[in-house]
């Protein structure tokens, strides 16, 4: 997964919006924190997407993902 995330140039947003990279502005972050939900979602099984389909943050999503597995 993180190598997706890597692939799709938005990795960094692992760290927290607020971690990220100053040069980033508040709407390159956003982009960047859709961009790598969406990238997960996409990858995840039904019943996985079950359980985290309501998280809208990725480090909530990942926390989430890495606490089930």
């Amino acid at each position: 997964m993180r190598a997706i995330l890597v692939q799709q140039k938005c990795v960094e947003v692992l760290k927290g919006l607020s971690q990220m990279p100053a040069h980033l502005s508040a709407e390159e972050k956003t982009v960047m924190n859709d961009k790598a939900v969406s990238v997960i979602i996409l990858c995840l099984g039904d019943k996985v997407l079950r359980e985290v389909a309501r998280e809208t943050s990725t480090v909530l999503l990942w926390t989430k993902l890495d606490s089930l597995y």
